[in-house]
C-alpha cells in the first residue's frame, strides 16, 4: 500500500505558559525549617526555592541544584512519564498531582523519589512535596562517553520493558542501527533479534521513504526536539505492511552528548481501517446530502425568485437606514472630536500665552537683576577700600575732631562697619535667587518650543516645582508640604520639552489641590500632607511618578480622570482639561504611558512613562499644543 506520510509533532514542553508578573516568593523561614523534601520550581525550569534536606539526599549544593533546569536531574527512562504528568498539571489545569521517578545522585547513582505537585498559575510556579524512596536494584545509570554500549544485557534489563507484546520497544544508537530487540518488536515486525541487531532504521521503511530521506529526517528532528510522534506505514520482514504509531526519544548523557535513540511501536492498523470504512460511510453520506441538497437548492432557487422582488424593496431601505445611522455616527464622532480639539486649542492658546508672558517677564527682570548683580561685586569692593580707609583714620588720627567723635556716635561706625558687608551678602543671595527664578521662568516658558529635542526632564520639573514653591508652604489654615524629591540617573529624552513641562505643570498643581482639599474636608493636627517627585530609568523608557496623600479619588473619578472637561472642583476653578490634555501629549504625541491610581482618603500616584527615543512619525505629529 502506498504511503500517505509522515504526521510528525513535536512533544509539547512543560513550562511554556503565557508570560506572567513576576512574583516574590516569601517563604525563606518555612523552608530554612522544614526538614522535608520541599521545593518551588520557577516558569524557566529552574528551583528556586529549596529545603536543607536535598543536599543531604542528593549530595548536591544548593547552588549546584540551581544551576541546571530540574528535568536534567531526572533519569531519562523516567523524563517521557514526568513531562507529561506536569503538562497535566500546568498545561490542563489539574489541580494536584503525584508521580514517582529516579534523580541523579552526585555519586551517579539514582533515588526513587515520591513527587506530590501543584501548580501556582499567579506566581507562574510549581510547588512539590518530595519523599525520599531510597536506592532500589537497577537504579545506577552512569554513562562513560568513552565506552557506552547498548548492547550489553544490563542495559536490555534497564532500559527495555521486556515481555510486553503489544509494543514494539527498541533502541537505536546515535548513527540508527538497532541495537536491543524486545518481544513486542520480533512479533511486531517479524524480525528475531539476531536477524534485525546492526540493521538500520531504514529498515523499517518502504523503498520510496528511504529513497527520500524521510528515515534520516526523523533521526534529525528527534535529536533536535528531543521527542518525536508519528504515524506511518511500516514495513515487515515479509514485506507486508502495517500503520503504526511511533514514538522516538533521543537519549543522552550528563554532558549533553547523544548516546542513541529509544523507539516505541504500536500496530493500530485495525484503528485506520476503521477510520478509513468511517471516512467511506461519511462520503457516501456526504454524497447523498449532496444531492438531496441540490435538489432542496434548486426549489430554493425558485422560491427566492419569487420573494426577490419584495425583500429587494426592504434590502434598499435597510442599506438607507444603515447609512443614515453610519453617517450620524461618523458625525456625532466628528463633533466630538472638534470639541476635544476646540478645548485643546483654547487651552494652548492659553498656555502659549502664558509662555510668551513668562518669556518676557523673564527677560525684563533678567537685565536689570543682572545690573544690579554685577555692581555688587564692584560696590563690595568700593566699601571695603572706605571701610579700610575709616580705620587708617582711626589708626593715624585716634584723637578726631568731637564734632567727628559726636558723629560717629550717632550713627554707630561700628555697627555699620560689621552690618555693611552682611548687607553686601545677603543682596548677593537675593540677586542670586532673583537670578535662579529667572532661570526657572524662561525653562518653563518653552512652553511655546515646537521643536523635538533631547533634554533633560530634571530641569524641566526643577524649574517646574520651583515656579510652585510658593504653593508648598504654609498659608493660613493651610500647612507647609513636605516635598520629597528622589531622582534617578536619566540619559537626555527626545521630547517636545514645552509641552511636557505643561505635563508637569498640571500633574503637580493637581497633586497640590488635593491635598489642599483634604485640609479643609478632614482638619487633622497629625496630618502632614507629602508630595513626592520620582524618576527612573526603564531602559528604553524613563518613568516619573507623582505621588502625593491628598484627598485621593473614588474608582469612579479615577477612571474618568482623564476625561475632557471631567473636573471635581468647584465652578471656576477647573475646566477638566488640564490631565486630558497632558494625556494627549504624553500618549498621542510621545507615544508614552499616563496612568493613575488612588484610593480615597489615601492619596494618589500618577505615573508618566516616556520612550527615551520618539518613534518615527512622531517627530511630525501635528497635536495643536504649544
Amino acid at each position: 500500500m502506498p504511503m500517505t506520510g509522515i504526521e510528525a509533532r513535536k512533544t509539547q514542553r512543560p513550562y511554556k505558559p503565557m508570560p506572567r508578573p513576576s512574583h516574590r516568593i516569601s517563604l525563606d523561614k518555612f523552608f530554612v525549617l522544614s526538614r522535608d523534601l520541599l521545593c518551588v520550581v520557577g516558569a524557566d525550569s529552574y528551583f528556586k526555592q529549596l529545603t536543607e534536606a536535598w543536599t543531604s539526599v542528593l549530595g548536591y549544593s544548593h547552588a549546584e541544584l540551581r544551576s541546571r533546569p530540574w528535568l536534567e536531574w531526572v533519569h531519562p527512562e523516567d523524563l517521557p512519564k514526568t513531562l507529561a504528568t506536569i503538562n497535566e498539571l500546568v498545561i490542563a489545569g489539574k489541580e494536584k498531582v503525584t508521580f514517582k521517578n529516579r534523580y541523579r545522585c552526585r555519586n551517579g547513582t539514582y533515588k526513587w523519589l515520591s513527587w506530590q505537585a501543584t501548580f501556582d498559575n499567579a506566581a507562574g510556579a510549581i510547588y512539590a512535596n518530595v519523599c525520599d524512596l531510597g536506592e532500589r536494584p537497577g537504579c545506577t545509570l552512569i554513562f562513560h562517553p568513552a565506552t557506552q554500549k547498548f548492547n550489553t544485557p544490563e542495559e536490555h534489563l534497564r532500559l527495555l520493558v521486556d515481555g510486553v507484546k503489544d509494543y514494539a520497544i527498541y533502541m537505536l544508537d546515535k548513527h540508527g542501527r538497532v541495537v536491543s530487540w524486545n518481544a513486542g518488536a520480533e512479533r511486531l515486525n517479524g524480525w528475531t533479534s539476531d536477524e534485525i541487531l546492526g540493521n538500520s532504521f531504514d529498515v523499517f521503511f518502504a523503498p520510496d521513504s528511504c529513497k527520500s530521506g524521510m528515515p534520516r529526517r526523523i533521526l534529525q528532528l528527534t535529536e533536535t526536539s528531543g521527542r518525536v510522534e508519528f504515524e506511518n506505514w511500516r514495513q515487515r520482514k515479509d514485506g507486508s505492511q502495517f500503520w503504526a504509531h511511533v514514538t522516538l526519544s533521543a537519549l543522552r548523557d550528563e554532558q549533553g552528548q547523544l548516546l542513541g535513540y529509544a523507539v516505541v511501536t504500536r500496530d493500530i492498523t485495525t484503528r485506520k481501517e476503521q477510520e478509513e470504512a468511517l471516512q467511506d460511510a461519511y462520503d457516501r453520506l456526504e454524497q447523498r446530502v449532496e444531492e438531496r441538497t441540490a435538489e432542496l437548492v434548486e426549489a430554493n432557487a425558485r422560491l427566492q425568485e419569487e420573494i426577490y422582488i419584495r425583500q429587494g424593496t426592504e434590502e434598499a431601505l435597510r442599506e438607507s437606514q444603515e447609512r443614515l445611522q453610519q453617517q450620524a455616527s461618523q458625525l456625532a464622532k466628528t463633533l466630538r472630536e472638534l470639541q476635544n480639539t476646540q478645548a485643546q486649542l483654547i487651552q494652548t492658546e492659553k498656555m502659549s500665552g502664558l509662555g510668551q508672558l513668562v518669556a518676557g517677564v523673564a527677560h525684563e527682570i533678567n537685565n536689570p537683576v543682572g545690573f544690579i548683580h554685577g555692581n555688587l561685586e564692584h560696590l563690595h569692593l568700593y566699601v571695603n577700600d572706605l571701610v579700610r580707609l575709616i580705620q587708617l583714620y582711626q589708626q593715624h588720627y585716634p584723637n578726631a575732631n568731637p564734632d567727628i567723635s559726636t558723629t560717629i556716635d550717632e550713627i554707630d561706625l561700628e555697627f555699620i562697619l560689621t552690618d555693611i558687608p552682611k548687607l553686601l551678602v545677603s543682596m548677593n543671595a537675593g540677586t542670586q535667587r532673583i537670578q535662579s527664578i529667572v532661570q526657572s521662568l524662561r525653562q518653563f516658558s518653552r512652553l511655546d518650543e515646537a521643536q523635538c529635542k533631547e533634554v533633560n526632564l530634571h530641569d524641566g520639573l526643577d524649574s517646574t516645582i520651583l515656579l510652585l514653591q510658593y504653593r508648598l508652604k504654609a498659608c493660613g489654615k493651610a500647612k507647609t508640604i513636605a516635598f520629597e524629591k528622589d531622582y534617578g540617573e536619566l540619559p537626555r529624552v527626545e521630547c517636545y520639552a514645552g509641552q511636557l513641562n505643561q505635563v508637569f505643570a498640571n500633574t503637580i498643581e493637581n497633586a497640590i489641590d488635593a491635598m489642599r482639599e483634604r485640609e479643609k474636608q478632614f482638619p487633622d493636627s497629625d496630618y502632614t500632607p507629602r508630595l513626592a517627585v520620582r524618576t527612573r530609568c526603564l531602559g528604553d523608557c524613563v518613568s516619573i511618578e507623582i505621588l502625593d496623600n491628598g484627598i485621593g479619588m473614588t474608582e469612579k473619578v479615577r477612571s474618568r480622570v482623564f476625561d475632557p472637561f471631567f473636573t471635581t472642583k468647584p465652578v471656576g476653578q477647573g475646566t477638566g482639561l488640564g490631565l486630558a490634555t497632558s494625556y494627549q501629549i504624553v500618549v498621542n504625541k510621545h507615544g508614552g504611558q499616563l496612568s493613575c491610581e488612588s484610593k480615597y482618603r489615601e492619596g494618589a500616584a500618577l505615573t508618566i512613562k516616556l520612550p527615551v527615543r520618539l518613534k518615527e512619525g512622531q517627530h511630525s505629529q501635528s497635536l495643536p499644543l504649544r
